[in-house]
């Protein structure tokens, strides 16, 4: 079969051809349909394995099932959750596994599914709705990684303030208007991201810090969330210096370039406000729920790809998602 590889020191994904995986008892064989990838997917500067096959959000077909598959048939359509967990710590073994010590993600820890075939675990797949077409269920992976950010208790009427630099930021700027924000106060560092931005009233948006502290200081002290999804420590200390005391901020991804002169632990204790890295909602949870979102046509997909290839077109694929925000949809 036809598989991508990444590798670590190597810039450039290679197409290779690799065995049909074959699959071991409660696994399934699914032939792959559609992949949805993010510039995340292919970046090689993480990655703890020296080569792996990227691809998190993806969809396919049941082709084969090894011995004790019972939920799931030769010909269904599904859509794979990418967090693999260990299945046996403790925590799983108490049906915990949202708090597995050793999960995988696919594509980063385990091969994923930017290939022609590949096999999961049963419980990592849910059955697509008839309703849903299997290249909008690419999304469901993906909405459901954007709602660990929505706080658990979520009460309608907040304001919100949030770092992108991603069209996934932006489809989470949306989540939080669906879940009840009133307000929500967006700092990009990319004039394209606007683009897939539609007019709303409860959004206030700039690419300019001083607009940004300008938006911030019109609130007063009436700014509850903040969500940073950079990864950039200057865009953290801009978020936690607007932050209204007793608010609470998620760091949604690793901060990285912290400056020097900036205390995070000293901001905490003077303004009183939360970090939490997520909600405690379970991964299963959250893919039916951004099902549900789908099926109720509370967003629409096709305004958020950018472009859309088969797996021959790696090379425009690889350029594309190195120098643009893009979110890339490839057709097997």
């Amino acid at each position: 079969m036809k598989a991508v590889i990444i590798s670590r020191g190597n810039e450039d994904p290679q197409i290779r051809e690799l065995p049909v995986p074959v699959p071991d008892k409660g696994e399934v064989l699914i032939q792959v349909k559609h992949v949805l990838l993010t510039p995340e997917d292919l970046n090689v500067k993480e990655l703890p394995l020296d080569e792996v096959v990227p691809g998190r959000f993806l969809t396919g077909e049941v082709v084969g099932t090894g011995h004790g598959v019972i939920n799931f048939n030769t010909g269904d359509t599904v859509v794979v959750n990418p967090i693999l967990n260990c299945g046996n710590c403790s925590y799983c073994y108490t049906q915990k596994e949202d708090l597995c010590s050793d999960p995988k993600i696919l594509g980063k820890d385990i091969d994923g599914g930017l290939a022609e075939y590949i096999k999961v675990s049963e419980k990592n797949l849910v059955k697509l709705p008839l309703e849903i077409s299997p290249q909008q269920g690419t999304f469901i992976p993906l909405l459901s990684d954007l709602l660990y950010f929505i706080p658990d208790s979520m009460t309608p009427g907040l304001t919100s303030i949030t770092t992108i630099n991603s069209i996934e930021g932006v489809i989470f700027t949306r989540l939080l208007l669906i879940s009840g924000t009133i307000r929500n106060i967006i700092f990009s560092t990319s004039q394209r991201l606007r683009t897939f931005l539609k007019p709303d009233l409860r959004i206030m948006y700039t690419e300019e810090t001083s607009a940004f502290s300008s938006m911030c200081a019109e609130l007063g002290e009436h700014i509850d969330l903040g969500f940073e999804f950079t990864g950039d420590g200057s865009l953290l200390k801009l978020i936690t210096k607007n932050i209204s005391r007793g608010g609470t901020v998620y760091i949604c991804k690793t901060v990285r370039d912290i400056p020097q002169e900036y205390n995070l632990l000293e901001e905490i204790n003077s303004r009183m406000f939360v970090i939490k890295p997520g909600n405690f909602l379970s991964s299963q949870k959250r893919m039916k729920y951004s099902t549900k979102l789908l099926l109720t046509h509370a967003l629409n997909t096709e305004d958020f790809i950018t472009h859309v290839f088969s797996l021959e077109d790696l090379q425009k694929i690889k350029s594309i998602l190195t120098k643009e925000p893009a979110l890339t949809l490839v057709n097997f």
